[in-house]
């Protein structure tokens, strides 16, 4: 699923090699979890949506997402748009389910590595 943006970006440069783009989609490409500091940070990209993928444009910005998974606060920053640049706290049921999906993957992930991958063979102890 990709987000649908309200106000397409679109570039044109002219020159011998004209380039025009339009980014009309948004979507995480990047996903970054400190479990130590309890930190997720996503990377967000524009550019177009084909079926799973998005092609990520080569001139917007990018946009990084923390999210404190103790607190709920977030911030976000653009690499070239500051009007992106905001902060807030994540609250609710919405948080809650944020929080326990990350916790179920350090769970799952986990139980893979200790278990049929044999990359650390042993008995995986689930996170509370």
């Amino acid at each position: 699923m990709t987000i649908n943006l309200t106000t397409p970006i679109g570039i044109a440069i002219t020159g011998p090699n004209p380039v025009n783009e339009t980014d009309s989609q948004a979507g995480i490409t990047l996903l970054d979890v400190d479990y130590n500091a309890q930190i997720a940070t996503f990377t967000i990209r524009q550019g177009t949506a084909q079926v799973s993928i998005l092609n990520a444009g080569v001139f917007p910005g990018t946009v990084l997402l923390s999210i404190n998974m103790q607190t709920g606060a977030w911030t976000s920053t653009d690499s070239v748009n500051p009007s992106n640049n905001k902060s807030g706290t994540f609250t609710g049921a919405a948080f809650t389910t944020f929080v326990n999906m990350m916790k179920n993957l350090r769970n799952t992930v986990e139980g893979f590595v200790a278990g049929s991958s044999g990359i650390l063979p042993g008995t995986q102890v689930n996170w509370p």
